[in-house]
């Protein structure tokens, strides 16, 4: 194909896209898996092992499409404030937009696939695995990982950049987003990455709300602690090290690449943070809208949970 038919290729792609439900579409061609498009490693979600890129799920791949749906500010700030809504979350912030996100990939993939593009949908929803391989590193902050990451996709294909929390910052919604991936032959336009952290460098508030202490100040997420849901999976490095392999020991559907960075955002009930790390990310919020008041409240009204033996090189 000569460049002006790929560009009209991928134009028709993310008209196509955003007429299925789409607000966002990046593309991303799969030799960035291979080549770090961005100056900063860890800004690009590189802790899963080798083997799980997108030519290892479609070996003639050519392109990855990434597709974003941006999330209600009433239904997540909802799970922080008094209101009896828990459940809103999980019905309209996740499983919802999960459907809507499947809907979407599937229907996109069917007009490539019209179009002699073989094409794999990925959806909102791939499998997490326990990374056997590091269970015994004890500088291994980040023992589940997805067979597919959607939030590197999202990194490589230019929708946003990693924020401290461990979510991807949108410029649009900030952190505030679901994402979907399709692979597909087609040789597609890239966009290119986004080169600046959106995180203000003096912002600390997902560090300091968080009840596990699960984010650094440098934006490390321990997931042991993240996965502990609060004390609900235990209250020791040991405990929670054995419950989370015990959950996971293969492929898990119903489990999104954010099970593998933030556990705490697929979990509800009353040992749960209720993403407290979303709700108050001031990213993509209205400025008027008082976050650091409402964090500062959240975290006096939530004390901190207390976990134990965990190894030196994990204590945040």
């Amino acid at each position: 194909m000569c460049a002006q038919d790929i560009e009209g290729l991928t134009q028709q792609i993310k008209q196509r896209a955003q007429e299925l439900g789409a607000d966002l579409v990046g593309v991303a061609a799969v030799e960035r898996w291979q080549t770090p498009q961005l100056s900063d490693a860890s800004k690009v979600f590189d802790y899963r092992p080798s083997g799980y890129g997108p030519t290892d799920l479609l070996p003639p791949a050519r392109s990855v499409i990434v597709l974003g749906i941006g999330q209600l500010g009433g239904v997540i700030e909802s799970n922080v404030s008094d209101a009896k809504t828990t459940y809103a979350f999980g019905n309209f912030g996740y499983v919802h937009l999960n459907r809507l996100l499947n809907s979407i990939c599937y229907d996109l993939a069917r007009w490539l696939e019209a179009r002699s593009h073989r094409t794999l949908p990925l959806g909102a929803l791939v499998g997490a695995r326990f990374n056997h391989e590091a269970d015994g590193d004890e500088t291994a902050t980040a023992p589940l990982y997805g067979v597919f990451s959607m939030k590197r996709a999202a990194v490589l294909s230019g929708m946003g950049r990693r924020a401290r929390n461990g979510l991807v910052a949108t410029p649009r919604f900030g952190t505030r987003v679901r994402l979907g991936c399709v692979v597909t032959t087609a040789v597609l336009e890239n966009e290119e990455p986004l080169e600046d952290d959106p995180c203000p460098p003096n912002c600390t508030i997902c560090v300091d709300v968080c009840p596990t202490r699960a984010i650094s100040p440098d934006g490390r997420v321990n997931h042991y602690r993240c996965s502990s849901d609060c004390g609900s999976r235990g209250t020791t490095f040991e405990e929670i090290r054995a419950n989370i392999k015990q959950g996971y020991p293969m492929d898990l559907p119903g489990a999104n690449y954010a099970a593998s960075d933030h556990r705490a955002i697929d979990s509800f009930g009353n040992r749960m943070c209720k993403v407290a790390c979303l709700a108050l990310c001031p990213l993509g919020q209205d400025p008027n809208s008082d976050v650091l008041r409402r964090a500062r409240d959240w975290e006096t009204a939530n004390p901190k949970v207390e976990l134990a033996g965990f190894p030196d090189a994990m204590t945040s």
